[in-house]
């Protein structure tokens, strides 16, 4: 049960830590000019709503499994494609790893 717990902050953190690796990422981007605060904002504010509205355990609008996972893969995979082209490869394969490890542990509780 313990294990479980451990698992849900983990992921938590990596789910905080994959919005602020957009946010951040975003804002490394000199060639967006004054634009990037702009975007960085908003890709901020339509992750968080879409956590919150769909994939969050407490999620306002119930969807299927496979659409919730479906959404989840977009916001995790944007979140590394933006690690990976900031140039934080190996925060973008250990990002992988440990969401992958939880959500296993998760899965499997």
């Amino acid at each position: 049960m313990i294990i479980n717990e451990i698992a849900l902050g983990v992921r938590f953190l990596l789910e905080v830590y994959g919005t602020l690796a957009i946010v951040f990422n975003i804002l490394k981007m000199k060639q967006m000019g004054s634009h990037r605060y702009i975007v960085a904002v908003l890709a901020l504010f339509i992750v968080i709503a879409l956590w919150m509205l769909f994939v969050s355990p407490k999620a306002s609008i119930q969807v299927s499994s496979h659409v919730r996972f479906a959404i989840e893969i977009v916001i995790i995979g944007f979140s590394i494609l933006m690690q990976y082209i900031g140039g934080q490869e190996i925060g973008a394969l250990l990002y992988i790893l440990l969401y992958a490890i939880s959500k296993a542990i998760i899965a499997f509780n």
